[in-house]
């Protein structure tokens, strides 16, 4: 597995953290950065607290309540408000952004609590993505990174880049930076995710075109019957040089 900073970053440095729930383009819930919460029982195990400041049009936050831990049902009760917000059911080009859902829920995630989720789904879509791509580790580092960051934001959707994965398969970097461009993440993601696999291309050596001739088998004369030549020589020619085959002597 790559380092788990140099994984973190990339993480931080295209997915946006927000501490509230909120629907993402797939209509599941989620909070901090990208963690997916599959249902509200899943939701109740995270340590949710209470927001410490009034969102100007959201909902009201009882003052004292301000910053404390919430109860199994007051979590219950805000993913219940993601979930049936209008937005839910829509498609992605008609959604909300995430930051609009903070007027709509009253409980935040404290940050060592996002981080902490960070650090076990970068393990978790790391071991997902080894499991489908099993000399994952044996890739040029910068080819390992693309491959992460193009999971941790599609997960089995990746799966759906046919040529992708036959270039992937076939350890062909330079068409796999041809292949990996994302509909629906941004110009800047994508070419970093184009810049590491042909920095893969680079420090992956090229095979070694064979020489001409270099697989031709030639007879070797020793080896040969001994050939009663003759040599003819006509009238103002000049004699040919006959060569006679070396016998192995002792058989």
């Amino acid at each position: 597995m790559l380092d788990i900073e140099v994984l973190r970053k990339d993480a931080l440095t295209w997915e946006k953290k927000y501490s509230h729930m909120y629907l993402d383009s797939t209509d599941h819930v989620t909070v901090g950065i990208g963690h997916m919460i599959p249902n509200v029982e899943s939701a109740k195990r995270l340590s949710f607290v209470f927001k410490t400041h009034q969102i100007a049009g959201g909902v009201a936050i009882p003052a004292e309540r301000n910053g404390q831990k919430a109860t199994p049902a007051e979590i219950e009760a805000d993913f219940k408000r993601v979930t049936a917000h209008p937005q839910a059911g829509k498609k992605p080009k008609d959604m909300l952004r995430a930051s609009a859902f903070a007027k709509f829920t009253l409980l935040e995630l404290p940050d060592p609590s996002i981080n902490e989720l960070l650090d076990g789904d970068i393990k978790v879509h790391w071991d997902e993505l080894q499991e489908k791509l099993p000399l994952l580790e044996t890739y040029p580092q910068p080819a390992q990174l693309a491959l992460f960051d193009m999971y941790f934001n599609m997960r089995r959707n990746l799966w759906k880049f046919g040529e992708l994965r036959k270039a992937v398969d076939s350890k062909d970097w330079a068409k796999a930076a041809k292949e990996c461009w994302r509909g629906d993440v941004g110009k800047d993601r994508n070419d970093a995710t184009v810049k590491l696999f042909e920095r893969a291309a680079l420090e992956t050596p090229k095979k070694a075109a064979p020489q001409k001739g270099a697989n031709v088998l030639r007879p070797r004369h020793d080896t040969l019957p001994i050939c009663n030549l003759k040599k003819t020589v006509t009238a103002g020619s000049t004699p040919a040089v006959l060569i006679r085959p070396r016998v192995q002597r002792g058989k």
